[in-house]
């Protein structure tokens, strides 16, 4: 009798198990992005968690008991709730002179519009002219703001008034804080365009990626890899990150949504489809 075929076939089974070893803690790329993250986390630990803004607690504690008592209140967020969380939101250790200095040596290229070297070189002349160009922008969005505020008053006034029971003073109250609040965003949006100031990103940048070289070059060593041909093509891949995010930065891309990562993956394919990838890199 003849047999079938498929009884006298070979199968050739592959089975795939993954196996694990503790080496792979130090000579696997995963694991040293772990490891290098966690050493950033503690260096900014060491830096900032030391030297708390000034009056920090205190400032905390004043806001949280507004909050605490402008919530027993009134049945909606009045504008003393809205003041106090502001200021608590305000404390920032960023925006003390040590914070500032380190973020002014991890800036990213800034916007531009036609001229891409705006991004990042912007000249006193030019941050100037920017901001006179804002300035009444600004002055009209702040008397909008002081005006809703006024008017944010008087109804939280009549509101209070009635003891904040009666619930149409009280919607009405909210509506006027809520377009308060509005007025305040926008406030806030057209005096930070009024707040220019001139750079220059190249120097930084320069910095950054020497720092960030060395930085990696630690876990280069440890996987077993040519930390010389590591540190020749580095300043490759940051001058491709720096132009991904120089083009996502540009107003109509930005407008539209095209960041810096559409760019990146726009600039890779493009290397990658043409030149191909540098055996250096």
């Amino acid at each position: 009798m003849a047999q079938n075929p498929a009884q006298t076939q070979d199968y050739e089974i592959v089975r795939d198990r993954a196996q694990t070893k503790l080496s792979d803690l130090w000579t696997k790329e995963d694991y040293w992005a772990i490891w290098l993250g966690f050493v950033l986390i503690i260096v900014g630990m060491l830096i900032y968690l030391p030297r708390p803004p000034k009056d920090m607690h205190e400032k905390i504690d004043k806001a949280n008991a507004t909050l605490a008592a402008e919530a027993a209140k009134a049945p909606f967020r009045t504008i003393e709730w809205y003041q106090a969380s502001d200021s608590k939101g305000g404390i920032r250790a960023s925006r003390e002179p040590y914070g500032q200095t380190i973020d002014s040596w991890m800036k990213k290229p800034g916007g531009w519009v036609s001229n891409p070297i705006d991004s990042l070189v912007v000249t006193k002349e030019q941050a100037e002219a920017k901001n006179a160009a804002a300035k009444a922008g600004h002055e009209k969005a702040k008397k909008k703001m002081d005006d809703a505020l006024a008017a944010a008053k008087t109804a939280q006034a009549a509101a209070a008034g009635a003891g904040f029971k009666d619930a149409k003073l009280n919607e009405a109250a909210k509506d006027a804080i809520g377009e308060w609040r509005a007025a305040r965003r926008g406030e806030s949006s057209a005096k930070g365009k009024t707040a220019n100031k001139p750079f220059n990103l190249i120097p930084s940048l320069i910095g950054l990626c020497v720092v960030l070289a060395i930085f990696f070059s630690i876990g280069i060593k440890f996987m077993g890899k040519s930390v010389g041909q590591f540190l020749v093509g580095f300043p490759f891949v940051f001058l491709l990150a720096t132009l991904a995010f120089m083009g996502g930065e540009q107003s109509t891309m930005k407008y539209y949504g095209f960041g810096d990562p559409l760019w990146a993956i726009a600039i890779g394919l493009l290397i990658s489809n043409t030149i191909g990838t540098p055996k250096w890199v």
